[in-house]
């Protein structure tokens, strides 16, 4: 697993006018072929968040996402996380990685996506001892 971007980033100063696309993906892959198609015409890119469970179930989808030049990241292995210990919590980011790497063919990037945006400082905290363990600046 790679570095983990350090908070929970919500948003990233720039003096550039700039808009983040991300999208969630844990359910089914239905209006993905449109998304992907409006992307490709507008020449934009986005950042998937696939769950693990998706990506075992929708490794097509995951690959057309990461095909077409899109960040794929984690967004645990299946929601919610939030009532599991940290150690619970450390393998269904660890189980996810393995899932969305196998799927897309590509490592996911360093950034990781709460289930439903739930999170604490302590949290962020050990998803960052994954990887950079960056202290918790939320």
């Amino acid at each position: 697993m790679g570095k983990l971007f350090g908070s929970d980033i919500r948003r990233i100063p720039t003096r550039e006018r700039v808009v983040a696309l991300t999208f969630n993906a844990a359910w089914d892959e239905a209006g993905l072929d449109t998304v992907l198609k409006v992307l490709r015409r507008q020449d934009a890119s986005a950042t998937f968040f696939p769950t693990g469970q998706f990506a075992e179930r929708h490794p097509s989808a995951v690959r057309a996402m990461a095909v077409a030049g899109h960040g794929i990241a984690n967004h645990s292995y299946g929601p919610p996380c939030d009532a599991l210990t940290g150690e619970e919590r450390k393998a269904e980011v660890e189980q996810a990685d393995r899932a969305i790497h196998a799927a897309a063919g590509v490592a996911p990037l360093p950034f990781f996506r709460f289930p439903y945006g739930d999170l604490t400082c302590g949290q962020v905290a050990e998803a960052n001892a994954l990887g950079a363990g960056h202290p918790c600046t939320a």
